[in-house]
């Protein structure tokens, strides 16, 4: 997948785009910040829609990221968009809703969570915990957590795109210590603004995984009482991999669900495999 690069501010941008059309689907990947990390789905969206992917840049605050995806879809001639956040990415979709209303029309959740401010303790400790790890131990922890997470794609056979996935994560270097403390900063700064719902005036799509083991039943009980009107596609034997185990079914809910123009009310959960 083809990245390119723009610089806002002093700020150095990574992002894909993909496709065409009027329609644009914004993209925020997983804690990895990898473009092309779920290539295949990405790819199938973009068979009906333009499709802009964002790699997690080097800004302190979640506004800072929130201006400056805003500041860069400017700059691709974008007004409003569709977004979908992916784990981490579903938080940051939910904060760039907030902060920027006019500029989301739809929202797509996907393995993700809502936080309030009593997880700030959370994020307090992680920093502290990032800043104390060796670095063999961090790559050590990573890959072993990696390898259980992506245990539904060896199970499907895929044993090699696993092991790509595991190497780019921890021997590419995109993901450090220092990466999960700024990750953690985002967090304790969107914490600090009053929480509240972004579905009121835009629809919203949570995909989920019934066995996910990052995002557990609770913190998925808990996004969908925050978007009581959403439509929920709920996956089985995905773990938190579901757009790499499922890329064509991912593709086609989220396509169905962004083409339709009525509201949508909450649906039976749809089981792939």
């Amino acid at each position: 997948m083809k990245q390119e690069c723009s610089t806002i501010d002093g700020v150095e941008w990574t992002y894909a785009d993909l496709g065409a059309g009027p329609e644009v689907l914004l993209v925020f990947p997983g804690a990895l910040g990898a473009v092309d990390a779920a290539g295949a789905v990405l790819e199938a969206l973009a068979e009906s829609r333009r499709v802009v992917v964002l790699a997690y840049p080097a800004v302190e605050t979640m506004d800072a990221l929130c201006d400056g995806t805003v500041a860069l879809l400017d700059a691709l001639g974008v007004a409003r968009v569709d977004v979908l956040g992916s784990s981490l990415g579903g938080w940051v979709a939910q904060c760039l809703a907030r902060r920027h209303p006019a500029r989301v029309r739809h929202l797509v959740l996907s393995h993700t969570f809502v936080l309030r401010p009593e997880a700030a303790w959370r994020f307090r400790a992680s920093i502290r915990l990032a800043s104390a790890f060796p670095g063999w131990l961090f790559r050590a922890a990573l890959r072993a957590r990696l390898r259980s997470v992506l245990g539904p794609l060896r199970r499907a056979g895929r044993t090699d795109e696993a092991e790509r996935l595991v190497h780019a994560a921890v021997d590419g270097g995109a993901f450090t210590p220092a990466v999960v403390t700024r990750y953690n900063r985002w967090m304790l700064q969107s914490l600090a603004d009053s929480p509240r719902s972004v579905g009121q005036t835009r629809r919203v799509l949570i995909v989920e995984s019934g066995d996910d083991p990052v995002i557990r039943p609770r913190e998925r009980a808990a996004l969908r009482a925050s978007y009581p009107g959403a439509t929920v596609r709920t996956f089985t034997g995905a773990g938190h991999a579901t757009s790499l185990v499922y890329p064509r079914e991912v593709a086609e809910a989220v396509s169905t669900f962004l083409a339709a123009d009525a509201p949508v009310q909450p649906t039976a959960a749809l089981a792939a495999g």
